[in-house]
This record gives C-alpha cells, sequence and structure tokens, in this order.
C-alpha cells in the first residue's frame, strides 16, 4: 500500500460514515445555477475533506465542486475534491454515488474513489497502476482491446461521424472503460472535480485521455475547466480524433 493511499483511504472512510450519517438523519437540497441539485452533506463533506486532506497533506491547494475559489489550481500540488459525485442518486438513497478526490500538478499523481455503501474502492498512483477493490478483493485492472466497430459514447453536445448516442455522467463512463464495457467518451466541457480523479483511472489502466486535438490534457486552467475531452482506448481515441479533424 503506497503512502497516499495509506493516508487518503481513512479520510475517505469517515467521509463516507458521515454521508450515510447525514442522510439517515434528513437532507437540505437546494438547486444550483446550473440545475443540479446539492445537499447540506455535500457542503459538509467537502468542509471535512478539505480540512484533512490539508491536516494530511499541509501546503497544498485545493479546488473542490462545491467551492467557488478555484485559485488552488495555482499551487504547486494541489487536491481536487467531488464530495458526493452522484448526487441526485444519493438523494434518492441508491447506492451508486461515490467520493472523488485526486492530487494533481499539471497532471494527474494519485487519485481514490470511494462508494461507500458498495464498499468499493478505486486508486490509482502515477507509473504504479490502476486497482479496484471490491468485497475485499484487490486487483489491478486494464483497459480492454476495443472490438470492431467500437463502443463509444458521446456527451449530448457534441456531434461525432462515429459512435452511439448517450448521456453523459463522468465516474460512471470512465468507470466503463477501466471494466471493458465501452471503448472511448467524448465529453465537451468538464471540471476539475469530475475529470482529474477518472482521468489518472483510465490511463494508469492503459488508456488515454485527451484534448479534441489529441494533445495530452496539461491541468493549468484558472478556472479548473477543461474543454474537450477524449478518453479511452488509445486506437479509438485516436480515430475520433482523425474524425474530429476533417
Amino acid at each position: 500500500m503506497s503512502s497516499y493511499t495509506s493516508k487518503v483511504r481513512p479520510i475517505l472512510q469517515l467521509a463516507g460514515d458521515m454521508l450515510i450519517r447525514m442522510r439517515n438523519d434528513g437532507l437540505r437540497t437546494e438547486i444550483k445555477a446550473d440545475g443540479t441539485p446539492v445537499t447540506n452533506a455535500d457542503k459538509a463533506c467537502g468542509d471535512f475533506l478539505t480540512a484533512a486532506l490539508l491536516g494530511a497533506y499541509p501546503g497544498c491547494g485545493i479546488v473542490s465542486e462545491e467551492q467557488i475559489d478555484t485559485s488552488g489550481v495555482g499551487a504547486a500540488l494541489t487536491w481536487v475534491i467531488d464530495p458526493i459525485d452522484g448526487t441526485k442518486h444519493y438523494v434518492k438513497g441508491l447506492d451508486k454515488f461515490c467520493i472523488m478526490v485526486a492530487l494533481f500538478d499539471t497532471q494527474p499523481i494519485f487519485s481514490m474513489i470511494y462508494y461507500p455503501l458498495k464498499g468499493e474502492w478505486w486508486w490509482a498512483e502515477r507509473g504504479k497502476g490502476t486497482f479496484v477493490e471490491f468485497d475485499g478483493v484487490q486487483k489491478r485492472v486494464f483497459v480492454a482491446v476495443a472490438p470492431s466497430p467500437p463502443r463509444i459514447l458521446r456527451s449530448p453536445r457534441v456531434e461525432l461521424p462515429i459512435g452511439m448516442v448517450g448521456s453523459f455522467g463522468t465516474q460512471k463512463h470512465f468507470a466503463q472503460i477501466i471494466r471493458g464495457e465501452l471503448d472511448a467518451f467524448v465529453q465537451s466541457s468538464v471540471g476539475y472535480w469530475d475529470l482529474v480523479p477518472p482521468m489518472l483511472l483510465v490511463q494508469e489502466a492503459g488508456g488515454v485521455v485527451v484534448d479534441y486535438a489529441g494533445n495530452a490534457i496539461v491541468l493549468d486552467n484558472a478556472l479548473a475547466q477543461q474543454e474537450g475531452v477524449l478518453a479511452g482506448n488509445s486506437a479509438v481515441v485516436s480515430s475520433i480524433v482523425r474524425s474530429l479533424q476533417r
């Protein structure tokens, strides 16, 4: 177990316990400007993760989905936090929500994703592979070789001459790529809290995550946003890049 894993996993475990407890006690839900729900648990969990990660790693920047301030992108090392990815599922009492955190400089260094109700863990560290743990069993995972024709998912805002039409949910489809259920997806715009944690999982599982021109994504946007993301099997992503350039 790496030093990152041994420090971060207990923090996410406590955060997951907090989310389950707060949901059992009753939630206060608001609707954000973009039409998505946010609860008092999102905010409380975000505050807890910020304090805990800064306590374990002093001097790092912080970028969190529930914080307006994105100045943490300018730090030498930055933690990005999504306290609840899948708030709609969380509010409904479903088990499909997760907690996502990642450390990056201009590229991801370490990421961990935890599904509290499933007891499922995903993590990756730069140069050390991607791992999943479920029911106490750990295994290293790899992006599958793409079938022909490939299975591609696009964002509703992106039109491509290839692939199947579908909706987009960042972590869900990154996970499908790693499980070999999907070969690539395309997204028009995504915040770092949704991008960076699963980005490293795909990269360390042997896949690629690039922009629409096929270039490596550099995590230095002051607004913590990435415009244009292609992720998946390298051969399929290359074919998408060629299609976009026609």
